[in-house]
């Protein structure tokens, strides 16, 4: 609260007085970029917190953190394969919005769902924005691109879809995959609007899972009984970010080097910290395809 001087007040300037740092701050490792590290502290655990909350360790229940730690250890894929097993993955997974949070949470379900042998998997990808949809298509995912205007005509270098295509192609998938299909078996919501948790709770399964980390301040766009009718799992929630900062170090690293997926590659605008304002208007309309912006003080 900039009137009452109460509250923390960012960390972007030269130094920054760390509260409480001897339980806050994390080590940042040798194997890390500044930049790795940059995201390991903020939408790189998000987005693993989104991931596992989704239900993708496996265990749809119990503490996010303990689930994925207990996962990393296990090596799941490492004891199948020399089992000589490989299973196979018949679910169908979506991720609603592609802007960084999006993208990393799509590297973070691979990374999870790879640890436990799942090399081939299905994930859907949707947005507005082109440029986003090719990033998650480079990285593994189907691109929907989402027309917001709801008209039938085709922008850019992709054919728009309505919400009613989209949920038509998942439902599709998903009876493909597996005769009783009826939907995604788990949505996650990385936008914070009414439109885009309305979309996510359409395409979701009855009783699959949503996992939202979208910040959201307008109407709820379903109810509790409607949740209830349709038997979901719904779990959202702000991330414990330094509790999972341990495993989120590990699959960073464990995303380049078993999938080939540098998660600082959404970092595509850098910025001296003296031209703050325009990073931040060059990354509000999206000019020049930025899809995020990093300021630098002068002591890096």
């Amino acid at each position: 609260d900039p009137e009452s001087k109460a509250g923390l007040h960012g960390g972007q300037a030269e130094y920054v007085r760390v509260p409480q740092a001897e339980g806050s701050l994390y080590p940042l490792p040798l194997t890390l970029s500044l930049e790795e590290g940059l995201l390991l502290a903020d939408i790189a655990a998000t987005a693993a917190f989104c991931a596992v909350n989704a239900g993708l360790c496996g265990n749809s229940s119990g503490n996010t953190v303990s689930n994925l730690q207990h996962l990393i250890e296990t090596d799941l894929l490492k004891v199948r394969r020399s089992e000589g097993q490989i299973p196979v993955d018949s679910k169908v997974y979506v991720i609603v919005g592609c802007g960084p949070v999006g993208l990393l949470t799509l590297a973070m379900a691979r990374a999870i769902l790879y640890l436990q042998g799942y090399v081939s998997i299905t994930i859907f990808a949707v947005d507005t924005v082109d440029a986003r949809l090719s990033f998650a298509e480079n990285w593994g995912a189907t691109p929907l691109k989402l027309d917001l205007s709801s008209s039938k005509s085709s922008s850019g270098s992709r054919g728009c879809l309505t919400q009613a295509n989209i949920n038509d192609i998942i439902l599709a998938k998903s009876k493909e995959l597996n005769r009783s299909g009826e939907g995604a078996d788990a949505v996650m919501e990385c936008v914070g609007s009414s439109s885009a948790l309305s979309l996510a709770y359409d395409v979701v399964a009855p009783g699959g899972t949503l996992s939202s980390v979208g910040v959201h301040s307008g109407q709820f766009p379903f109810t509790p009984s409607q949740a209830y009718d349709k038997n979901i799992t719904y779990r959202s929630g702000r991330c414990p970010a330094r509790s999972l900062m341990k495993s989120t170090e590990f699959l960073l690293q464990y995303a380049k080097d078993s999938l080939n997926i540098n998660m600082a590659d959404v970092i595509t605008h850098k910025f001296p910290l003296a031209e703050a304002k325009q990073a931040y208007e060059v990354f509000d309309k999206k000019q020049d395809g930025c899809l995020k912006a990093v300021l630098y003080p002068k002591t890096v």
